[in-house]
């Protein structure tokens, strides 16, 4: 294991964002989230995806806001996650913006896991109780469920999202690292180095 505050500086350097800079946080979190994740409906205009990214944007830093002051343990984590997912289908119900009037749940972990990392790795917060789920981790978590390595854009219920987080964190505990947060920060932060030399 490595200093992790020099792995929470790797980070924002490859991020490019500076501490204090919520405006980037916010940002990079939201685009992470809709990257090879089909999120709109195909009659979305490009105005109605600029609406919808502020709202998810606002719903996320709301919810976020109360992780300064409180130390959230899973099961608060998973309601939160479902609350941005409520809130924001709520909000676009019948405006044929989202897929399937929908947004999974996929993509609101990923936004706020994201964004509160980004918040670790900033000062901001304690350590956030989840990590991001995505290819990267699931990949080096060796992460199964039936035999099948799971698809982080198909997971659409809490139940599905908690099976594979529990996956990822018997694997961190199992690579001795004291939680998830710290154990997929250096795995990506590793992984992003190897990444860039494979393109050099």
């Amino acid at each position: 294991m490595k200093n992790i505050d020099t792995e929470k500086e790797k980070f924002l350097k490859v991020v490019k964002a500076e501490k204090g800079d919520i405006k980037k946080a916010i940002s990079n979190s939201i685009t992470a989230s809709l990257q090879h994740n089909k999120t709109y409906n195909d009659k979305a205009k490009n105005k109605d995806r600029k609406i919808f990214r502020k709202a998810l944007g606002d719903c996320v830093k709301k919810i976020a806001e109360d992780y300064k002051s409180k130390i959230y343990d899973d099961d608060e984590h998973n309601d939160n996650i479902q609350k941005i997912k409520n809130c924001i289908e709520k909000q676009f119900k019948g405006k044929n913006i989202l897929k399937e009037n929908t947004i999974k749940i996929a993509t609101v972990q990923k936004c706020l896991n994201v964004y509160l990392k980004h918040l670790w790795c900033m000062g901001e917060i304690e350590t956030p109780p989840h990590c991001p789920i995505d290819s990267i981790v699931i990949n080096k978590a060796d992460i199964k469920i039936n035999d099948q390595t799971p698809r982080w854009t198909r997971i659409c219920t809490i139940e599905e999202y908690k099976k594979i987080i529990n996956l990822i964190n018997t694997k961190s505990k199992e690579k001795g690292y004291k939680n998830i947060a710290e154990w997929e920060l250096e795995v990506w932060n590793k992984w992003y180095i190897e990444n860039q030399r494979k393109t050099t």
